[in-house]
């Protein structure tokens, strides 16, 4: 059986850098799956697993999610969501590591998805956020948090190359 990575990224502004890791980690032999937790607008990079699926599965439908008008409640409803989706497809066996991309939200959401995650399975995060104080979003979990170096913006750059593709060693030497 081969093992699948789930990577979890806002697709609207990762879009592009998610494919790339994606195709790496193809390239590797292991399977992904991946979950859009984007907010602002559709993307053209395709998800198994849609941001209106992530927002019902924290209870809350994705047409009324901007009902909130406060961006700490949306992350907290796609952070709940992006959990359940998770552990649910951990307890399927269907996914064997996550890893993410993402700025503040993104790295809010995706952590809080890694965070329901058992002791032990891989979890490796790419974030603009990790060269301050991780705890926030990390706690007391195994969590690798790497360090973007640059903005994850507009796709892969020579410097995000470098990085992403170290993220999907890294994963793919933990799965």
């Amino acid at each position: 059986m081969k093992k699948t990575v789930l990577l979890i990224g806002t697709l609207d502004t990762k879009g592009p850098e998610i494919d790339y890791i994606s195709q790496i980690l193809h390239a590797m032999g292991l399977e992904t799956l991946v979950m859009d937790i984007g907010v602002v607008r559709s993307s053209t990079i395709r998800s198994d697993i849609s941001r209106g699926k992530v927002c019902s599965a924290g209870g809350t439908e994705f047409k009324t999610l901007f009902e909130f008008r406060r961006r700490d409640l949306v992350m907290e409803a796609m952070g709940k969501g992006a959990a359940v989706l998770a552990r649910r497809l951990y307890d399927k066996n269907r996914i064997h590591g996550v890893l993410a991309v993402g700025g503040n939200q993104g790295t809010s959401i995706a952590t809080t998805a890694m965070k329901s995650l058992p002791l032990g399975v891989p979890k490796v995060m790419v974030s603009t956020v990790a060269s301050g104080n991780t705890r926030p979003y990390i706690g007391n979990t195994d969590t690798a948090m790497m360090f973007s170096i640059a903005d994850i913006l507009g796709g892969p750059n020579t410097v995000t190359q470098t990085v992403l593709a170290n993220a999907a060693g890294a994963i793919a030497g933990m799965s």
